[in-house]
């Protein structure tokens, strides 16, 4: 399998102050359709780089294996796939 995001290969991720991101972070998406009213994706990082087992999890279950930036593999598959 590949990563659902390709583009976040190799990517060094960092702040407004220019400090590489550095540990668990959480991205939302605005989406109308969930009682939140938000999509939620985690995010582990080392160096500003994906890193993590799981380095990524989505809101709809699938969570991937990323070292140093590079992905390496899905863990686990979405949950209506489980």
């Amino acid at each position: 399998m590949r990563p659902r995001q390709q583009d976040l290969i190799g990517r060094v991720f960092t702040g407004a102050d220019g400090k590489p991101y550095e540990g668990q972070r959480f991205i939302q998406i605005h989406n109308d359709n969930t009682p939140t009213g938000f999509l939620t994706t985690e995010i582990h990082y080392l160096k500003g780089k994906i890193h993590g087992d799981p380095a990524i999890i989505y809101p709809d279950g699938r969570e991937e294996r990323w070292e140093n930036g590079q992905f390496i593999e899905v863990t686990e598959l979405p949950y209506t796939q489980r």
